[in-house]
């Protein structure tokens, strides 16, 4: 075996370990990507399954009432007032027509009551 041979054998085992390289460097790389198919589901949009944004005591009445009906139903249930501690009294104070809904203009004197401060309706959105 002369030196030239030698080198053709090397040759031939370097052409076959690049591709071989070569596919090795691609699986490897493809690992991570594979790994992130295991993502979860996108959280729901529905208003009704999105958690309440609780109004501060300083807020307008508008301002309140926008954030309480995430629904935009126009009206607030008890259920969208839970979050707010204390307010079972002035909603059922103020629930005027007995049918377990707020509407706007019920909803301004039970914020009033709630928070103390007064509200004029010319400025609540909701009743224009």
């Amino acid at each position: 075996m002369n030196a030239y041979s030698m080198n053709a054998d090397h040759s031939s085992d370097r052409m076959l370990f690049l591709p071989v390289l070569l596919i090795a460097t691609c699986l490897w790389m493809t690992q991570p990507a594979m790994a992130v198919t295991d993502i979860a589901p996108a959280e729901s949009t529905d208003p009704a399954e999105l958690p309440n944004v609780v109004p501060s005591k300083v807020e307008n009445a508008d301002s309140a009432f926008a954030k309480l009906d995430i629904g935009k139903k126009g009206y607030l249930t008890p259920a969208d007032t839970k979050v707010l501690s204390g307010f079972d009294k002035p909603f059922k104070t103020n629930d005027k027509g007995s049918d377990g809904k707020l509407s706007p203009e019920e909803f301004i004197p039970a914020w009033e009551d709630y928070t103390g401060i007064h509200t004029a309706p010319e400025n609540f959105q909701r009743t224009k």
